[in-house]
C-alpha cells in the first residue's frame, strides 16, 4: 500500500506543470460558462419587466391619448412602469397607430457582468405588443341626482357626464355603445316618450302614460303637462315594464283654498280668470327629463343641460335606470336578450340620502305624502332591493358614487351594497373629484385588451 502511495506522488509531481496552464486556460471559459447562465437569467426577467410595463404604457396611452399623441404617452408611462433604477436602460421607444390598434415596441440595453469575459459587453431585449382601442356592446345609462342639494354643483355633474361621453365614445361612439341618462329627484321625468312622441314631435312608440284629458307635453305651459309620473310602490320592481304610469295629479291653490286636481272634470275653476290661479298640478317636477340610450354622441352632449329642484327617491331613479337600460317596453333602444356580448352598466350617483317630501303638501312619485304611507326607510328598501334585481336577476354591472358631505354613513353603506363590488363603489367629497370618478369609470368600460 505504502508503495502505490508514494508512486501516486511522485505521478502528481511529474504532471503538475501541465495540469496548471491547463486550468489556466480553462478557467476564463468556466467562469464565463457559470457567469453566463446568470447573465442569461436577467436577461428573462428584464424581458419579462420590460413586457408588462409595455403592456401597461399601452394600455394606458390608448385609453388617455389623442392618435398623435400616442408615442409621447406610450414614453411617459413606460418610464413610470419601467423606471431607471430597474436593471437595463430602456430606449428605441416606437409608437403608433392603425386604425383601432395601437403598437408599441421598446428596448432594452443590459450591460453584462460576466459574458464580457469573452468579448460579449452588452445585448438588446426587444419588446412589442398591440392594444386593441375599441369599444365593443356597453349600454350604459347614468341616473343622476338633480335634487335641490345639487343646484350649488350641477355645473360640476355637467362637466363629468360630458367627460363621460367624450372618455367613451372618443370623436364619435360606435354603433355598439349606447349611452342614456336618467336624471331623477322627487319624480322621474319621462319627458315626451310618455306621450310616445320624441323631441320633435315625431312618433316614438306606442304611450305609456295616461293622459284622460289629452294633455300635450309642454314645460312652457303651466296648464300642460312636464313629464313627471307617478309609482306605485307595491310595482316598482315587479311591475317593471308594466305601462300606463299617471300623470302627476297635485294640487292647485287659490288664495288659501287648496283642491285635488281631476283630470275628468275641472268645471269648478274658471278659466276665465287664469290669472289668479296658481295651477301646481306640476309641483315638484324636475323639468329635466329622460334620455334613452343613443349612440348619437351630438345628442347626448347637447342634453348634458340639468336642473336641480326637488328631494330624494334614489330608488325611483334605478327603477327607471333599468327600464331606459332594458330591451323591453317603454324604452326599447337596448340590446337584445339574447345578446350576451353587450355590458349593460348602471352608474347611480346621489348627494343625499333618500328623503320623503313631509307634510300635507308633500308631493311624490308617491302622490300626496299624507295619503300613503311610504317613509324613508321603504325608500330605501326598496332601493336595494331594486340593486339585487339588476345585479343577480338581470346581469346588470352597477356602479355607485356617493357625493358631498351631505351624505351619511347609512346612505354610503346603502350605496356600496348596491354596486356590484367592492372596486364599483367610489365615496366623493370634493366637487372637483367628480369628474375624476366618471372619467375613471368611463376608462374601465373601455374594454381594452391586448391581443395574444
Amino acid at each position: 500500500m505504502k508503495q502505490q502511495f508514494n508512486k501516486m506522488l511522485k505521478y502528481i509531481r511529474n504532471h503538475s506543470g501541465a495540469i496548471a496552464p491547463m486550468f489556466g486556460l480553462m478557467a476564463p471559459l468556466l467562469f464565463a460558462a457559470v457567469g453566463g447562465a446568470i447573465d442569461v437569467s436577467h436577461g428573462y426577467l428584464i424581458k419579462q419587466r420590460l413586457t408588462h410595463a409595455l403592456d401597461a404604457a399601452t394600455l394606458a396611452a390608448a385609453a388617455s391619448a389623442k392618435d398623435g399623441d400616442v408615442k409621447a404617452k406610450v414614453e411617459q408611462f413606460l418610464k413610470l412602469n419601467y423606471p431607471i433604477e430597474k436593471i437595463g436602460r430602456v430606449y428605441d421607444i416606437d409608437a403608433y397607430v392603425v386604425g383601432d390598434e395601437v403598437y408599441a415596441n421598446a428596448k432594452v440595453d443590459f450591460q453584462t457582468y460576466f459574458i464580457h469575459l469573452i468579448g460579449i459587453d452588452e445585448f438588446d431585449v426587444y419588446v412589442d405588443t398591440t392594444v386593441e382601442r375599441e369599444v365593443q356592446g356597453i349600454e350604459v345609462v347614468l341616473v343622476l341626482d338633480v335634487t335641490g342639494s345639487m343646484s350649488q354643483e350641477i355645473g360640476e355633474l355637467e362637466d363629468s357626464v360630458t367627460m363621460f361621453v367624450n372618455r367613451l365614445c372618443g370623436t364619435s361612439c360606435p354603433d355598439n355603445v349606447k349611452i342614456g341618462y336618467v336624471p331623477f329627484s322627487t319624480s322621474v321625468n319621462v319627458g315626451p316618450y310618455g306621450l310616445g312622441e320624441d323631441d320633435e314631435g315625431n312618433y316614438y312608440g306606442d304611450a305609456f302614460v295616461n293622459n284622460p284629458t289629452g294633455r300635450d307635453f309642454n314645460q312652457s305651459h303651466y296648464d300642460q303637462w312636464h313629464g313627471c309620473v307617478l309609482a306605485d310602490f307595491d310595482e316598482d320592481t315587479n311591475g317593471l315594464f308594466g305601462g300606463n304610469w299617471d300623470m302627476y295629479r297635485n294640487k292647485q291653490v287659490y288664495g288659501t283654498s287648496s283642491y285635488y286636481y281631476n283630470y275628468e272634470s275641472y268645471s269648478h275653476y274658471n278659466y276665465g280668470n287664469r290669472k289668479y290661479y296658481y295651477f301646481n298640478h306640476n309641483s315638484n317636477c324636475n323639468k329635466t327629463y329622460i334620455t334613452p340610450l343613443t349612440s348619437d354622441k351630438t345628442r347626448l352632449l347637447d342634453k348634458v343641460d340639468f336642473y336641480a329642484s326637488g328631494n330624494t327617491l334614489g330608488n325611483v331613479g334605478m327603477v327607471w335606470g333599468l327600464r331606459v337600460l332594458l330591451p323591453d317596453f317603454p324604452f326599447e333602444e337596448g340590446a337584445p336578450w339574447e345578446d350576451t356580448l353587450t355590458k349593460r352598466v348602471i352608474v347611480m350617483m346621489t348627494d343625499g340620502e333618500n328623503t320623503m317630501p313631509g307634510g300635507s303638501s308633500g308631493y311624490s312619485a308617491y302622490g300626496t305624502t299624507s295619503e300613503h304611507s311610504v317613509r324613508k326607510s321603504d325608500l330605501d328598501d326598496k332601493f336595494s332591493e331594486t340593486c339585487e334585481h339588476a345585479k343577480n336577476d338581470l346581469g346588470v354591472n352597477v356602479y355607485t358614487i356617493t357625493f358631498s358631505n351631505g351624505v351619511d354613513a347609512y346612505t354610503e353603506q346603502l350605496f356600496e351594497d348596491c354596486a356590484s363590488s367592492a372596486g364599483n363603489y367610489y365615496d366623493v367629497d370634493e366637487a372637483a373629484d367628480l369628474a375624476e370618478v366618471y372619467d375613471k369609470i368611463a376608462k374601465e368600460l373601455a374594454n381594452l385588451h391586448i391581443k395574444n
